[in-house]
């Protein structure tokens, strides 16, 4: 019974993680600048997704572009890694 209600509580965070992805992702092609920062940093890391380091460039761009320092201080840190 414990592992049943385990498994229903995991699927259910994998439900949400996937609801805040898909939402982040409409917004953040809405020019949601905050959406595109949360979305760079979600495929930076993997949350709910596989990780990608493009994607991640390409989110932390636009939202550079977009006027965020965030995303600006993040590509340079990635640079200075040699990430991109």
């Amino acid at each position: 019974m414990a592992m049943g209600l385990f498994t229903a509580i995991i699927d259910g965070v994998r439900a949400g993680l996937n609801y805040d992805i898909a939402r982040d992702v409409r917004w953040a092609k809405e020019g949601d600048v905050n959406a595109q920062v949360r979305l760079a940093y979600r495929f930076l890391r993997g949350d709910g997704q596989f990780q990608d380091n493009d994607e991640a460039l390409k989110w932390f761009r636009r939202a550079a572009h977009n006027g965020s320092e965030l995303a600006k201080q993040e590509l340079e840190k990635l640079n200075s890694m040699g990430i991109y």
